[in-house]
């Protein structure tokens, strides 16, 4: 969730020549529907990279890498459908959460400790 889904790719004709004129695009889809999706740009010398926002999802969803090219005047298009999981966020932090949690708890039990060795006093 919010980390963007980046995607770099090279883009080469029938016999492995760059193609530099070639339309590039990224797709997430769940259930059949497209969620998101964002154009690549060419970086030089057929590669094409996209950075693809994140916010907001969590899930199993489907990335299809897309490219169109005209190549001797015919265009030619190959698709390209790529697993991937977005997690939530509070994941990534939970371990983080989890020593934090103790961190309080073990404040909390001195805090006690000292407050209840005060009020007794000693005999004497």
């Amino acid at each position: 969730e919010g980390e963007p889904l980046q995607v770099a790719v090279k883009v080469t004709d029938y016999t492995g020549a760059a193609l530099t004129n070639a339309t590039v695009s990224l797709q997430l889809i769940s259930d059949g529907n497209v969620v998101k999706s964002i154009s690549a740009i060419h970086k030089g010398g057929g590669i094409y990279e996209a950075s693809l926002d994140t916010a907001g999802l969590s899930g199993s969803f489907k990335a299809l890498l897309r490219s169109s090219a005209l190549i001797g005047g015919a265009s030619f298009e190959k698709e390209v459908p790529i697993p991937v999981t977005i997690r939530p966020a509070w994941e990534r932090y939970l371990p983080y959460m989890a020593l934090g949690a103790i961190g309080i708890a073990v404040a909390v039990i001195a805090v006690l400790y000292l407050t209840k060795r005060k009020r007794v006093k000693p005999s004497g």
